[in-house]
């Protein structure tokens, strides 16, 4: 979080503030107790408050097969960014992040094999805990988004985050050379 902080250029870390969605949504309580109207209600709930928000950084482990993208509960949260066009961050720990400069040092396989990597994106076969929570949220995102749809943004998402670190190495980089010529 604190390199995602300093790549946020003029944001000072008192103006950040993170929501933890589940602290604040009882995913139970909506949908097993159905104590509310179940999924939909969980879905205005959520997006409205990502739009109030105005953002989404999604912590990944890994960049090949992240567990977040196998979990139905953070592809529910995906599915109502995009529907709420709020936009997304991806984003590594500094080990993961050097494991993908080095594949991507790799050459032409290293490429490769993140390309393949992305290609493994599967919203469809995303698990929860509880089996009901799994399909009450499946139909959710099945209904109002699709999952080709969440497939295909979280690619993209994924696209833009290897890009940012990319461009992150080289501009170290550059600055690392600079400053050995002076």
């Amino acid at each position: 979080l604190e390199d995602w902080l300093e790549s946020q250029q003029g944001t000072r870390a008192e103006e950040v503030f993170f929501f933890m969605c589940f602290f604040v949504n009882n995913q139970y309580r909506i949908l097993v107790e159905q104590s509310s109207s179940g999924a939909a209600e969980l879905g205005s709930t959520f997006e409205s408050r990502l739009c109030r928000i105005g953002q989404v950084v999604a912590i990944l482990d890994t960049w090949d097969k992240p567990v977040y993208l196998e979990r139905i509960w953070t592809i529910f949260e995906q599915s109502c960014a995009i529907r709420s066009n709020t936009p997304v961050t991806m984003i590594l720990p500094a080990a993961a992040r050097l494991s993908l400069l080095a594949e991507l040092q790799q050459g032409v396989e290293g490429i490769l094999r993140v390309q393949r990597s992305l290609t493994t994106v599967d919203s469809m076969n995303a698990r929860a805990q509880f089996p009901e929570d799994e399909r009450l949220v499946k139909e959710f995102i099945d209904r109002h988004i699709g999952f080709d749809r969440v497939n295909n943004q979280v690619v993209s998402f994924m696209i833009s985050f290897i890009g940012n670190v990319v461009e992150d190495h080289m501009k170290a980089g550059i600055a690392r050379m600079k400053a050995a010529m002076s």
